[in-house]
């Protein structure tokens, strides 16, 4: 609820002023946690960290808003892809994925 975060003074965004290497820790996490719990197709890994810089994954969001306006979209624009970018990506990754369907009736599912 975007007017309830802001009436509490939660602000979303990148974050700020990372030692070095918590950046790249974080997309390691975010990877392992998303192999761990299986996803496949696009997802978004929300984290928090503590004054000593331990990294705590939160959430697996499986379904993150794809609108133009919302965190996953204003992640991708950090890492330099444009909306249009991020949204052909996802749909190359579709078309591309090898689904356990398309192998045929006869085959069972993992």
């Amino acid at each position: 609820d975007v007017d309830y975060a802001q009436s509490i003074g939660i602000k979303t965004g990148p974050a700020r002023r990372l030692p070095d290497g918590k950046r790249r820790e974080a997309q390691t996490i975010a990877k392992r946690a998303y192999r761990a719990l299986g996803l496949s197709g696009y997802a978004r890994v929300d984290f928090r960290m503590n004054d000593a810089g331990e990294l705590f994954v939160i959430e697996a969001n499986v379904n993150p808003d794809l609108t133009a306006i919302e965190d996953f979209n204003e992640a991708a624009n950090a890492y330099g892809w444009s909306y249009a970018d991020l949204l052909q990506r996802i749909v190359t990754a579709g078309v591309r994925y090898p689904a356990p369907w398309k192998a045929g009736p006869n085959k069972k599912y993992a």
